[in-house]
């Protein structure tokens, strides 16, 4: 196959696996120890969409969890996101950033553009 696209999810982990708000140089330490893809495509959207995103879906990673601590973890997600793409180009690999507040279809065929530049 001449392209694919993989989602490794790993990169999403930056946002959600800390229960604490991570610093820009520590985000640059960890992401050296990840494989690197060839490009990086970013879904974006807004928090407030996130969370309607989520109630559509009908669950979220930790909403197991009491209501506080969920809380508190969502709010260190938005902040680790805003950290992420403040940093981008500090941690040496191709990326595109996409507004998905878009269609799928919208966002496929920015995808597939993004791939064959």
């Amino acid at each position: 196959m001449g392209n694919a696209i993989l989602d490794q999810g790993y990169f999403q982990n930056i946002l959600s696996v800390f229960e604490r708000p991570i610093s820009a140089s520590f985000l640059v330490k960890y992401t050296r120890f990840l494989l690197k893809p060839d490009k990086l495509i970013i879904l974006d959207l807004p928090p407030d969409d996130v969370s309607r995103r989520i109630e559509g879906r009908g669950y979220a990673a930790r909403e197991r969890f009491d209501r506080e601590y969920f809380g508190k973890w969502l709010e260190v997600v938005k902040m680790n996101n805003k950290i992420f793409l403040e940093n981008l180009d500090k941690l040496g690999m191709d990326y595109n950033i996409i507004d998905a507040r878009r269609s799928a279809d919208d966002i496929c065929r920015e995808i597939l553009s993004g791939l064959r530049t």
